[in-house]
């Protein structure tokens, strides 16, 4: 019995059952705590840190679509499902004022200031990728959504 259990969670890695998510949305905390971690966002000329909720709100699997956008300034327009739109709406609403972390392949690719609530289900995401990163991003994203 215990070498099926083994052989069937090997399958499970190998499948990537245990993956960190491609695509995330988290809260931005003022200051670090038990369900935080600690992340950097380099995207500035000087680095930001930054106290993300561990658990993101939106992951890959509250995305409906990930199209690539302009290959010349390569990005990817995410487009929620209903659920990850429920999802974003109530984070949105919990999270005025402050901020959140739009987290692509474990980095911090976007803070999103929140000062008042905006309906939205797509939005583009940059992040001086190449086009070929851009396309492996929307690759992942669609594989990771089942889509």
């Amino acid at each position: 019995m215990k070498t099926l259990a083994c052989f069937a969670f090997q399958l499970a890695f190998l499948a990537g059952a245990f993956a960190d998510p491609v695509f995330e949305i988290a809260k931005v905390h003022p200051t670090p705590g038990e369900n935080t971690r600690e992340m950097m966002f380099t995207r500035l000329k000087n680095p930001i840190r930054l106290y993300v909720d561990r658990t993101p709100a939106i992951t890959d699997k509250d995305i409906a679509e990930a199209l690539l956008l302009d290959e010349k300034d390569p990005g990817v327009r995410i487009t929620l499902t209903n659920e990850g739109f429920e999802k974003f709406d109530q984070l949105v609403k919990d999270s005025i004022p402050g901020r959140l972390a739009v987290i692509v392949e474990g980095k911090v690719n976007r803070i999103l200031y929140i000062s008042k609530v905006e309906r939205i289900g797509a939005f583009p995401v940059y992040g001086n990728w190449t086009s070929d990163e851009a396309k492996r991003i929307v690759a992942a994203l669609r594989t990771s959504a089942g889509r």
